[in-house]
């Protein structure tokens, strides 16, 4: 049979990313990757997001914002471009868009070194936000410095790596919170023993 139509909500246009590295839409800017500049791309709006392809490949996904005048921005989008102004970092818009634990990592670690920092951005492409933070707890957790080359040491380390792969996505919120819920049960019946509740 002939295959289905697109019948995706989409309205497509084409735009030209301007110096700061982004599309227009709606009176509103998403980032694309730097290396665009001056080039066009195909804008594709969806009703929660919107994508960008460059030559039918797409270079960025974004939330759509209904806001006016606003910049929604991918730090990973910025790196060639910080990596040239690494002092730029602390203050940049990109930096507070970012997800929280990401601004943890920089606040804790690297903010005396910004230029480690965006040489760990490179490192999401092999690997999960998550599994940095897990090899970053494992270097506080045996006293020994954070830094890159540690941190590469620990990700290219075979021994390790299926320990990492075994956790690749983020911990489920409601998991969690169950966790953290029996936990607290599991206190109270030690602390009471005489209580009603029942025993774990």
């Amino acid at each position: 049979l002939a295959a289905m139509p697109d019948y995706t909500s989409v309205i497509r246009q084409n735009g030209i990313v301007d110096k700061f590295s982004t599309v227009a839409y709606k009176q509103n800017h998403y980032s694309v990757p730097d290396y665009l500049v001056g080039r066009e791309v195909e804008i594709h709006a969806l009703a929660e997001e919107i994508v960008v392809k460059h030559r039918g490949r797409e270079v960025a996904r974004h939330c759509r914002s209904y806001e006016n005048h606003t910049y929604i921005l991918d730090i990973m989008h910025y790196r060639e471009t910080l990596s040239r102004k690494p002092g730029a970092v602390r203050n940049s818009l990109c930096l507070k868009q970012a997800s929280e634990l990401l601004r943890i990592l920089f606040d804790q670690h690297f903010s005396h070194n910004p230029k480690e920092f965006i040489l760990l951005l490179d490192l999401l492409e092999h690997y999960t936000l998550h599994q940095i933070h897990q090899v970053i707890n494992t270097l506080l957790e045996s006293w020994a410095g954070i830094s890159l080359d540690n941190i590469k040491m620990i990700l290219g380390n075979r021994d390790t790596v299926p320990l990492l792969q075994m956790e690749r996505t983020e911990p489920d919120p409601i998991e969690a919170a169950c966790e953290a819920h029996l936990a607290r049960w599991v206190v109270a019946c030690a602390a009471n023993p005489s209580s009603s509740m029942p025993r774990p």
